[in-house]
């Protein structure tokens, strides 16, 4: 069974494209190799806040960390609030701390931003920049960052700064030529990020580098692959995916889901079990049969990023969960969890541990599926909502009322009319958008308890289940 849950409404799509347009009109903890051990980022009743601009706004990145946390630590309950907003800049993030992020009491803070600060806002529509004006945004970036990470920090949050991502300018793409200058100054934003974290011992995690790397890679053989969608900015879902790799993979994640090792005659020679409880072990001249509660589920990869996967050694680096069964005759054996039948392996496979993640049959991999499908329309309603603090937010920039009476609507309405009349670019688009965004405004209770119950269904979705074992040993061919 595979998943088929996804994670860009098309409402978020047009936030992406859109966002950040309307607001331009008015590490030395993890310096250590791959592999290194590390505290774990996220602890019992942590408060997690995402904060970032658009990429964050509806970036699916952080749901599949949300997705992997959920099904690797079941018991680990984890709040957490997305708290980007398209068009951000750190200086706009500042802008909204009061009332958009300090409310939401974050015990960890992830912190991505500097596309709108050196990116391609900075380039369009006159072409690149003089060096005077990189060097003051490349200052302005500092210190308003800095600014952030610091408040974050007093406020009571474990800070995990992020590079931005890259602009795709090699990708061939004719309907969008790319902009030149925008990579080497999201390059230097990275080297700004890893100065401001090795100052502070802040986890840093560059995303830069590696989605640059693989998209070359995969350019040289196929010159329209892209990590980013048709607007060169924008991480579609493999490149979010690529995003969550990097950071479990910075911030040293385990990769063992559990580790199913039965006893063995040399105690010695096997490894031990882990975070699982096995019972009820009985072998026979026939196999073996026994119980297995595991304490996690293997991360459900959604169809569309299982080649993706695959090809990255996902399963492998992130997704071990090993079935070790020592002291088998020689022969093979027929592998069954719960009646189904899973694989076919040898007694020396067995020996070595086969990978169940790797197997979309097991009945582990179909209830991950299930908690992956609540996970996608719980961030679904979180992006959707998210419109209300962006559209709070442009009505500042643009001096009106941020309240929801009637007169600050009425005063709203009247400005976008006077846009249209001027023919303003998207002046249209904004005055639909807005219609949205009422309509989203007068559901924003019921969307609100619809994620929480979501939330709460996932959770209770992803706990721990008893699975029966039987290995079955295959008559031998005549």
């Amino acid at each position: 069974m595979k998943s088929h849950f996804r994670f860009l409404s098309p409402l978020a799509t047009r936030w992406l494209r859109l966002g950040w347009l309307a607001l331009l009109l008015p590490l030395a903890a993890l310096a250590a190799a791959p592999g290194a051990a590390s505290d774990p980022v996220f602890r019992p009743g942590d408060r997690w806040g995402v904060i970032g601009d658009s990429i964050t706004h509806a970036g699916a990145y952080q749901s599949y960390l949300y997705l992997y946390e959920l099904t690797r630590h079941p018991d680990r309950p984890l709040a957490t609030a997305n708290l980007g907003l398209s068009g951000n800049t750190a200086a706009d993030t500042l802008g909204r701390y009061d009332w958009d992020i300090a409310p939401f009491h974050a015990t960890v803070a992830t912190v991505m931003l500097g596309m709108n600060d050196l990116g391609r806002p900075m380039f369009m529509p006159t072409g690149p920049v003089d060096d005077a004006v990189k060097a003051r945004n490349r200052a302005d970036y500092r210190r308003n960052l800095a600014t952030l990470l610091d408040r974050l920090s007093a406020d009571g949050a474990r800070v995990i700064l992020l590079s931005p991502t890259p602009y795709d300018d090699t990708a061939v793409n004719p309907a969008n030529p790319p902009v030149a200058g925008i990579n080497p100054e999201l390059r230097a934003g990275t080297a700004i990020c890893r100065e401001l974290a090795r100052e502070r011992g802040l986890p840093f995690v560059d995303l830069f580098e590696p989605m640059l790397t693989l998209a070359h890679d995969r350019q040289s053989k196929d010159p329209a692959f892209s990590l980013i969608s048709p607007d060169r900015v924008h991480p579609v879902p493999s490149g979010h995916f690529v995003m969550a790799l990097e950071f479990l993979r910075q911030t040293h994640a385990s990769p063992t889901v559990a580790r199913i090792v039965l006893p063995s005659a040399n105690p010695e020679a096997a490894p031990t079990p882990e975070n699982c409880a096995i019972t009820a072990v009985t072998r026979t001249a026939q196999g073996v049969t026994f119980d297995c509660r595991e304490n996690a589920l293997p991360f459900p990869v959604p169809d569309e990023l299982a080649t993706l996967a695959d090809q990255l050694g996902f399963t492998d680096a992130f997704n071990r969960e090993l079935l070790v069964v020592p002291d088998l005759p020689a022969g093979r054996y027929t592998l069954a969890i719960d009646g189904t039948a899973i694989t076919t392996a040898s007694a020396a496979e067995l020996a070595a541990g086969i990978n169940l993640a790797a197997f979309p049959a097991t009945p582990q991999n179909a209830q991950a599926h299930a908690v992956g499908v609540l996970e996608h329309e719980r961030f679904a309603l979180v992006t959707r909502l998210r419109v209300l603090p962006q559209w709070r937010q442009f009505r500042a920039m643009n001096n009106c009322p941020t309240d929801d009476s009637p007169e600050a609507d009425a005063r709203f309405d009247a400005l976008l009319a006077s846009w249209q009349k001027e023919k303003r670019p998207l002046a249209s688009e904004f005055i639909r958008l807005n219609k949205e965004f009422k309509a989203t405004r007068a559901e924003a209770n019921a969307l609100r308890a619809r994620r929480d119950e979501l939330a709460r269904r996932a959770r209770a979705a992803a706990q721990p289940r008893s699975h029966h074992f039987t290995l079955t040993a295959v008559p031998a061919a005549d």
